[in-house]
């Protein structure tokens, strides 16, 4: 999430799955960092996540899947 918190963890959770769900080339969601902790203490956590995806060549060659998540800062 960004730092100005746009979205807030259970929306930007639900958002991660619900693009995994609804896209046919997902095949898996891994979760990592803070926010795969239940430990965590980090107030300024992100989300680091991974698409176990069939076939990568086609979400590098079209990149708006990326702007469901918010405006793009950096490419």
């Amino acid at each position: 999430a960004c730092g100005n918190n746009i979205h807030s963890d259970q929306a930007m959770m639900e958002l991660i799955l619900s693009i995994a769900t609804e896209d046919g080339r997902i095949r898996a969601v891994i979760l990592n960092g803070s926010h795969a902790s239940l430990n965590a203490t980090d107030r300024f956590q992100d989300f680091y996540f991974i698409y176990i995806v069939t076939d990568v060549s086609t979400f590098i060659m079209g990149l708006t899947w990326i702007d469901r998540f918010g405006e793009r800062m950096i490419l």
